[in-house]
């Protein structure tokens, strides 16, 4: 009866290695950030007691664990970067958002480029108007009255994380008084036109 072949025997060292390995190359393919940085830890560990285990001598594992150390604060600083980004979300009637004039001009796709002067309205009273320059070129334009918007201020730019216009009983956008739909420019997709050139609601 013929035995079974014995396992090979790996070292302690050589197990680390691998599981370093691994662990990096999961990292590598995580989007996300969070879980990426959790993995870089690991390896940053495994990497410490490699270094104790080989007594500082294997230089191309000493510059995986030089270069885990690195990308450890790049990750977290990314991960705080994602996380400090302000949220803000407006919802009609108690406070939401009417868009006064569209400040670029609109295309036959039916955008109207990236800035709008627009109001907030808190518990019925309107504030004072202000510009907003959205990441990309939201759907909304003068005259509309959102129902809710989600939106994430980058610094620069504000990102729509979400909306929806406020509807009559029809299910029509509801618009200010002196704006009307207007398909002179964009047969398809349709633009607001405001007596004036400015929403007055």
């Amino acid at each position: 009866m013929n035995s079974l072949p014995c396992p090979p025997k790996y070292s302690q060292i050589e197990i680390l290695r691998a599981k370093i390995q691994y662990w990096l190359a999961r990292a590598d393919k995580e989007t996300n950030p969070k879980k990426r940085f959790e993995f870089l830890v690991t390896v940053q560990n495994l990497s410490r007691r490699l270094r104790l285990k080989d007594h500082g001598f294997t230089k191309w594992w000493s510059a995986v664990s030089f270069a885990s150390l690195c990308a450890v604060p790049l990750v977290a600083c990314a991960i705080y970067m994602q996380s400090s980004k302000k949220s803000t979300f407006y919802q009609y009637p108690d406070n939401y958002l009417r868009i006064v004039q569209n400040l670029d001009p609109c295309e036959a796709d039916g955008t109207c480029g990236y800035r709008r002067l627009v109001q907030v309205v808190v518990k019925g009273v309107p504030n004072p108007e202000t510009v907003m320059q959205f990441c990309q070129k939201p759907r909304f334009e003068q005259g509309h009255t959102l129902n809710w918007i989600k939106v994430i201020d980058n610094g620069s730019c504000w990102e729509v994380d979400g909306w929806s216009p406020l509807t009559d009983s029809t299910g029509r956008d509801s618009l200010a008084g002196n704006c009307n739909p207007d398909f002179s420019q964009a047969k398809d997709a349709g633009h607001v036109a405001c007596e004036g050139g400015k929403a007055r609601f």
